[in-house]
Protein backbone atom coordinates (compact mmCIF):
# COMPACT_ATOMS: atom_id res chain seq x y z
CA UNK A 1 0.00 0.00 0.00
CA UNK A 2 3.17 2.41 0.04
CA UNK A 3 3.61 5.29 2.58
CA UNK A 4 0.51 5.97 4.62
CA UNK A 5 -0.14 9.15 6.58
CA UNK A 6 -2.03 9.36 10.20
CA UNK A 7 -2.76 12.45 11.97
CA UNK A 8 -3.61 12.23 15.85
CA UNK A 9 -5.28 14.87 18.15
CA UNK A 10 -4.57 12.65 21.70
CA UNK A 11 -0.89 13.04 23.11
CA UNK A 12 -1.50 9.58 24.24
CA UNK A 13 -1.88 7.69 21.06
CA UNK A 14 0.67 9.69 18.92
CA UNK A 15 3.29 8.67 21.87
CA UNK A 16 2.29 5.14 21.37
CA UNK A 17 2.70 5.38 17.67
CA UNK A 18 5.60 7.01 17.36
CA UNK A 19 7.86 6.05 20.36
CA UNK A 20 9.32 3.27 19.52
CA UNK A 21 10.30 4.55 16.12
CA UNK A 22 12.38 8.37 17.97
CA UNK A 23 13.96 6.06 20.81
CA UNK A 24 15.79 3.88 17.60
CA UNK A 25 16.38 6.99 16.09
CA UNK A 26 17.39 9.72 19.07
CA UNK A 27 20.57 11.14 17.74
CA UNK A 28 18.18 12.39 14.59
CA UNK A 29 15.20 12.93 16.34
CA UNK A 30 16.09 13.99 19.75
CA UNK A 31 14.17 17.41 19.50
CA UNK A 32 10.89 15.83 18.39
CA UNK A 33 11.27 13.15 20.87
CA UNK A 34 11.64 15.98 23.18
CA UNK A 35 8.76 17.80 22.41
CA UNK A 36 6.74 14.32 22.09
CA UNK A 37 7.47 13.38 25.39
CA UNK A 38 5.83 16.94 26.95
CA UNK A 39 2.53 16.71 25.05
CA UNK A 40 -0.65 17.14 26.76
CA UNK A 41 -4.36 17.62 25.78
CA UNK A 42 -4.20 21.23 27.08
CA UNK A 43 -1.29 22.11 25.25
CA UNK A 44 -2.15 20.87 22.28
CA UNK A 45 -5.57 22.37 22.35
CA UNK A 46 -3.81 25.98 23.10
CA UNK A 47 -1.01 25.35 20.55
CA UNK A 48 -3.58 24.36 17.75
CA UNK A 49 -0.41 21.55 17.45
CA UNK A 50 -0.61 19.49 14.28
CA UNK A 51 0.68 15.55 14.72
CA UNK A 52 1.51 13.14 11.86
CA UNK A 53 3.48 9.84 11.86
CA UNK A 54 3.94 7.83 8.35
CA UNK A 55 3.30 4.35 7.96
CA UNK A 56 5.02 1.48 5.80
CA UNK A 57 2.89 -1.76 6.72
CA UNK A 58 2.15 -0.83 10.14
CA UNK A 59 6.02 0.29 11.02
CA UNK A 60 6.86 3.88 11.43
CA UNK A 61 8.81 5.39 9.26
CA UNK A 62 8.44 9.29 9.31
CA UNK A 63 7.29 11.73 11.81
CA UNK A 64 5.80 15.52 11.77
CA UNK A 65 5.24 18.10 14.24
CA UNK A 66 4.00 21.37 14.70
CA UNK A 67 3.97 22.29 18.19
CA UNK A 68 4.52 26.35 17.73
CA UNK A 69 1.90 28.51 19.18
CA UNK A 70 -0.05 30.68 16.14
CA UNK A 71 1.05 33.16 14.11
CA UNK A 72 4.39 30.54 13.69
CA UNK A 73 3.23 27.53 12.49
CA UNK A 74 6.66 25.34 11.88
CA UNK A 75 6.75 21.77 11.03
CA UNK A 76 9.49 19.77 12.48
CA UNK A 77 10.10 17.05 10.55
CA UNK A 78 12.29 13.44 10.86
CA UNK A 79 14.33 12.14 8.17
CA UNK A 80 11.74 11.53 4.93
CA UNK A 81 12.76 9.56 1.67
CA UNK A 82 10.97 10.51 -1.35
CA UNK A 83 8.23 8.53 -1.03
CA UNK A 84 7.65 9.94 2.68
CA UNK A 85 8.01 13.56 1.84
CA UNK A 86 5.41 13.18 -0.67
CA UNK A 87 2.77 11.68 1.67
CA UNK A 88 3.74 14.12 4.37
CA UNK A 89 2.62 16.89 1.90
CA UNK A 90 -0.29 15.65 1.03
CA UNK A 91 -1.63 15.27 4.53
CA UNK A 92 -0.62 18.51 5.10
CA UNK A 93 -3.24 19.55 2.39
CA UNK A 94 -5.94 17.32 3.27
CA UNK A 95 -5.91 17.98 6.74
CA UNK A 96 -5.49 21.68 6.62
CA UNK A 97 -2.32 21.69 8.35
CA UNK A 98 -0.83 25.06 8.08
CA UNK A 99 3.04 26.00 8.01
CA UNK A 100 5.38 28.88 7.36
CA UNK A 101 8.55 26.86 8.55
CA UNK A 102 9.99 23.92 8.05
CA UNK A 103 12.99 22.29 10.62
CA UNK A 104 14.87 19.07 10.22
CA UNK A 105 17.52 16.93 8.32
CA UNK A 106 18.38 19.18 5.50
CA UNK A 107 17.50 16.94 2.72
CA UNK A 108 14.43 16.15 3.96
CA UNK A 109 13.00 19.54 4.30
CA UNK A 110 14.37 20.15 0.61
CA UNK A 111 12.75 17.26 -0.75
CA UNK A 112 9.85 18.14 0.85
CA UNK A 113 9.77 22.19 0.13
CA UNK A 114 10.04 21.00 -3.40
CA UNK A 115 6.96 19.70 -2.95
CA UNK A 116 5.01 22.17 -1.83
CA UNK A 117 4.30 25.13 -4.33
CA UNK A 118 5.22 27.66 -2.45
CA UNK A 119 8.73 29.91 -2.43
CA UNK A 120 11.47 28.18 -0.02
CA UNK A 121 14.28 30.46 1.39
CA UNK A 122 16.87 28.58 3.96
CA UNK A 123 16.63 31.13 7.35
CA UNK A 124 19.56 29.44 9.38
CA UNK A 125 21.62 25.73 8.90
CA UNK A 126 22.23 24.49 12.18
CA UNK A 127 24.41 22.00 13.71
CA UNK A 128 23.19 18.62 15.51
CA UNK A 129 25.48 17.87 18.06
CA UNK A 130 25.82 15.43 20.75
CA UNK A 131 27.50 15.39 23.71
CA UNK A 132 27.91 11.13 24.95
CA UNK A 133 30.55 11.71 27.84
CA UNK A 134 31.07 13.45 30.72
CA UNK A 135 31.72 16.76 29.50
CA UNK A 136 35.13 18.65 29.73
CA UNK A 137 34.46 21.82 32.21
CA UNK A 138 36.93 24.33 31.95
CA UNK A 139 37.95 26.76 35.24
CA UNK A 140 35.71 29.70 34.84
CA UNK A 141 34.94 32.94 37.83
CA UNK A 142 31.92 32.05 38.90
CA UNK A 143 29.06 29.77 39.83
CA UNK A 144 25.52 28.10 38.63
CA UNK A 145 22.54 27.98 39.65
CA UNK A 146 19.21 27.47 38.63
CA UNK A 147 16.57 30.26 37.55
CA UNK A 148 13.01 30.93 39.25
CA UNK A 149 10.13 33.25 38.28
CA UNK A 150 12.02 36.05 40.07
CA UNK A 151 14.26 35.98 36.99
CA UNK A 152 11.21 36.11 34.88
CA UNK A 153 11.99 39.98 33.00
CA UNK A 154 15.72 38.73 33.07
CA UNK A 155 15.14 35.45 31.29
CA UNK A 156 12.24 37.58 29.12
CA UNK A 157 14.26 40.16 27.64
CA UNK A 158 17.52 37.59 26.87
CA UNK A 159 15.41 35.30 25.06
CA UNK A 160 14.68 37.65 22.86
CA UNK A 161 17.70 38.57 22.52
CA UNK A 162 18.63 35.31 21.46
CA UNK A 163 15.94 34.43 19.29
CA UNK A 164 16.89 37.98 16.98
CA UNK A 165 20.86 37.68 17.34
CA UNK A 166 19.95 33.90 15.69
CA UNK A 167 17.99 35.23 13.47
CA UNK A 168 15.04 33.05 14.62
CA UNK A 169 12.07 34.32 14.20
CA UNK A 170 9.81 35.52 17.62
CA UNK A 171 6.08 36.60 18.44
CA UNK A 172 6.18 39.14 21.88
CA UNK A 173 2.61 37.88 22.46
CA UNK A 174 3.65 34.23 22.36
CA UNK A 175 7.00 34.43 24.26
CA UNK A 176 6.39 35.36 27.86
CA UNK A 177 3.28 32.96 27.78
CA UNK A 178 5.92 30.19 26.83
CA UNK A 179 8.43 31.36 29.01
CA UNK A 180 6.16 30.90 31.88
CA UNK A 181 4.92 27.39 30.72
CA UNK A 182 8.43 26.05 30.91
CA UNK A 183 9.15 27.18 34.45
CA UNK A 184 6.48 25.39 35.71
CA UNK A 185 7.44 22.36 33.74
CA UNK A 186 9.85 20.16 36.26
CA UNK A 187 11.16 18.65 33.44
CA UNK A 188 12.78 22.15 31.80
CA UNK A 189 15.23 24.68 33.84
CA UNK A 190 16.81 27.45 33.16
CA UNK A 191 19.83 27.51 34.25
CA UNK A 192 22.30 31.28 35.03
CA UNK A 193 25.48 31.49 35.16
CA UNK A 194 26.60 34.08 38.29
CA UNK A 195 29.68 35.92 39.06
CA UNK A 196 28.69 37.34 42.61
CA UNK A 197 25.50 37.99 42.63
CA UNK A 198 25.45 38.76 38.85
CA UNK A 199 23.65 36.96 36.10
CA UNK A 200 26.07 36.68 33.12
CA UNK A 201 24.76 33.84 31.23
CA UNK A 202 21.96 31.56 30.49
CA UNK A 203 20.86 28.25 29.40
CA UNK A 204 18.02 26.09 28.95
CA UNK A 205 17.80 22.13 30.14
CA UNK A 206 15.39 19.77 29.08
CA UNK A 207 15.76 16.41 30.46
CA UNK A 208 13.59 13.45 28.67
CA UNK A 209 15.28 10.30 29.59
CA UNK A 210 17.19 9.00 27.85
CA UNK A 211 17.99 11.86 26.39
CA UNK A 212 18.60 15.91 27.16
CA UNK A 213 18.70 18.86 24.88
CA UNK A 214 20.10 22.31 25.79
CA UNK A 215 19.76 25.29 24.39
CA UNK A 216 18.95 29.33 24.64
CA UNK A 217 22.83 29.68 25.42
CA UNK A 218 22.81 33.42 25.88
CA UNK A 219 25.39 35.48 27.25
CA UNK A 220 25.33 39.53 27.87
CA UNK A 221 26.90 41.16 24.79
CA UNK A 222 29.02 43.14 27.74
CA UNK A 223 30.34 40.01 29.32
CA UNK A 224 31.34 38.05 26.53
CA UNK A 225 34.47 36.49 25.71
CA UNK A 226 35.67 35.20 29.37
CA UNK A 227 34.46 31.75 29.06
CA UNK A 228 31.14 32.16 30.86
CA UNK A 229 28.79 30.17 28.53
CA UNK A 230 31.17 26.82 28.17
CA UNK A 231 30.82 26.88 31.55
CA UNK A 232 27.47 26.92 31.95
CA UNK A 233 26.82 24.49 29.20
CA UNK A 234 29.52 22.04 30.65
CA UNK A 235 27.94 22.17 34.15
CA UNK A 236 24.40 21.70 33.06
CA UNK A 237 25.18 18.60 30.77
CA UNK A 238 27.10 17.45 33.94
CA UNK A 239 23.61 18.12 36.03
CA UNK A 240 21.37 16.51 32.89
CA UNK A 241 24.09 13.24 33.10
CA UNK A 242 22.90 13.05 36.70
CA UNK A 243 19.55 12.81 36.40
CA UNK A 244 19.72 9.71 34.13
CA UNK A 245 20.25 10.85 30.67
CA UNK A 246 22.47 8.97 28.58
CA UNK A 247 23.42 12.09 25.53
CA UNK A 248 23.28 15.40 25.86
CA UNK A 249 22.15 17.40 22.35
CA UNK A 250 21.92 20.87 20.88
CA UNK A 251 21.95 22.94 17.79
CA UNK A 252 24.24 25.45 17.04
CA UNK A 253 24.60 28.38 13.96
CA UNK A 254 27.03 26.10 11.69
CA UNK A 255 28.04 30.29 10.47
CA UNK A 256 29.09 30.97 14.40
CA UNK A 257 32.61 29.05 14.50
CA UNK A 258 33.22 30.19 18.09
CA UNK A 259 29.81 28.78 19.72
CA UNK A 260 31.07 25.67 17.80
CA UNK A 261 34.52 25.82 19.29
CA UNK A 262 33.13 26.26 22.40
CA UNK A 263 30.88 23.40 22.50
CA UNK A 264 33.18 20.94 20.88
CA UNK A 265 35.89 21.95 23.53
CA UNK A 266 33.37 20.56 26.07
CA UNK A 267 33.04 16.93 24.29
CA UNK A 268 29.81 17.65 22.30
CA UNK A 269 30.26 16.34 18.51
CA UNK A 270 28.93 17.25 15.17
CA UNK A 271 26.30 14.28 13.59
CA UNK A 272 24.15 15.98 11.38
CA UNK A 273 22.75 19.29 10.09
CA UNK A 274 19.18 20.51 10.70
CA UNK A 275 17.92 23.70 8.01
CA UNK A 276 15.65 26.18 8.91
CA UNK A 277 13.31 26.81 5.77
CA UNK A 278 10.90 29.65 5.48
CA UNK A 279 7.79 28.84 3.26
CA UNK A 280 5.82 31.76 1.38
CA UNK A 281 2.03 31.27 2.16
CA UNK A 282 -0.74 31.16 -0.22
CA UNK A 283 -4.12 31.70 0.31
CA UNK A 284 -7.06 28.76 0.54
CA UNK A 285 -10.09 28.71 -1.04
CA UNK A 286 -11.38 28.97 2.35
CA UNK A 287 -9.13 32.54 2.71
CA UNK A 288 -7.15 31.03 5.48
CA UNK A 289 -3.87 31.07 4.89
CA UNK A 290 -1.92 27.77 4.66
CA UNK A 291 0.67 26.06 2.19
CA UNK A 292 -0.16 25.78 -1.57
CA UNK A 293 -1.15 21.98 -2.50
CA UNK A 294 1.70 20.12 -3.15
CA UNK A 295 1.84 18.34 -6.34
Amino acid sequence: MGTQFESYADPIAFRAAVDGYLRANLAECNHIFSLAQGLTAESIRRNQSWLARLHRDGATCGVGLIHSAPPRRQLLVTNLDDECAAAMARGLNETGGEVDAMVGPRESVAALAKLLDVGASERLCMGNHMLSAPPCIAACAGDVRAATTADFELLLRWETEFLTECRLPLTASNLARELAERLSEPAILYWLWCVGNLPVAMALGRARPPVARVGMVYTAPAHRGRGYAGALVGNVSEKLFRQGCEAVFLFTDLANPTSNGVYQRIGFRRIGEVAHVDLARGIGADGKQRIARAS
